[in-house]
């Protein structure tokens, strides 16, 4: 069962490929995503000249899947090598590891490293990114978040909603704002905040 599974999946990042935007490296990459609704979203990597915004097609493939609504995912089946060259292996880069960190299971989730639909190998993303880094490490229990954050003001009814945002983030793992604004004045959120008049 399993083994179809991983064959189709192959079999579509290979067509994903098709697409890469190589035009720096020559480096083509395809990826498969299939998402815990059974859908399945294709991924190529797209460079630039600024290569630091150049975007793996892993992250390509998730990028998409979650923009369309998928919340849950099961596997991922990446492939590549060079023009008119048999396929590589082609492991996942850190930053992609991380990006499967924040949506998957990592006991659960699947990475596929193929050169064919009949020669792969499958590893579970713990073994990939191991003591990975992760939201858990951020907010931890309530109160634990709550002792974290400082209001220093003569005024706290200006911050009440502030206040409110951040209990309302650390109760239910939402996510927090990159800025804060409060009485006009913009404050950089850093997993904690001081608040000033």
């Amino acid at each position: 069962m399993k083994k179809a599974i991983y064959e189709k999946t192959i079999l579509f990042a290979m067509k994903a490929r098709e697409y890469s935007y190589a035009r720096y490296s020559d480096f083509r990459v395809g990826a498969c995503l299939e998402a815990g609704s059974g859908a399945l979203y294709g991924g190529c990597n797209i460079e630039n000249a600024s290569y630091s915004v150049t975007n793996c097609a892993e992250r390509t493939a998730f990028f998409k899947a979650i923009s369309e609504g998928e919340t849950t995912f099961k596997r991922i089946a990446i492939v590549g090598g060079y023009p008119n060259q048999k396929l590589e292996d082609c492991m996942p880069c850190g930053v992609c590891l991380q990006v499967m960190e924040e949506f998957c299971d990592p006991d659960q989730f699947e990475v596929i490293v193929a050169k064919s639909e009949k020669d792969y190998k499958v590893y579970l993303l713990k073994d990939l990114l191991p003591m990975a880094f992760g939201s858990k490490n951020l907010i931890g229990n309530c109160e634990t978040f709550l002792s974290s954050i400082t209001i220093v003001s003569s005024a706290q009814n200006q911050h009440r909603h502030a206040f409110a945002m951040f209990r309302h983030a650390a109760v239910h793992k939402a996510p927090l704002p990159r800025r804060l604004s409060t009485g006009g004045l913009a404050i950089p959120v850093y997993g904690f905040v001081q608040i000033t008049q």
